[in-house]
């Protein structure tokens, strides 16, 4: 999933954390990423993504949705810089049915 904000441009001042809800069909992880236009790398942000997991319930409630609240510095060093997208990257476990795999997302929101 890769929202775009509203015009391609949220200034993260007024904000200090992300909210999202995801509902998995299987045993997930996942990880999430912002950049700013053009696809920039958020200054000090770690190559690889974010891993959400610490930030909610580990492992997810299967057919529930879980609750991720992520702190905007884990991202890199946003505070007052304009972000274009974040991203949630899911990330199967072993044993994974993909064929049959599938999640939904609610509620994303920014917070201060």
């Amino acid at each position: 999933m890769q929202p775009r904000m509203p015009n391609d441009n949220l200034s993260t001042k007024p904000f200090t954390k992300v909210t999202v809800k995801i509902r998995p069909t299987q045993l997930s992880t996942f990880i999430s990423g912002m950049e700013m236009i053009g696809d920039v790398p958020i200054p000090g942000s770690k190559p690889g993504g974010v891993n959400i997991m610490q930030y909610g319930p580990n492992p997810m409630v299967i057919g529930q949705w879980n609750t991720y609240t992520i702190p905007l510095s884990a991202y890199g060093n946003l505070p007052g810089l304009d972000i274009y997208k974040v991203s949630f990257q899911h990330q199967a476990g072993p044993g994974v049915n993909l064929a049959t795999d599938s999640c939904e997302f609610d509620a994303l929101a920014f917070r201060s």
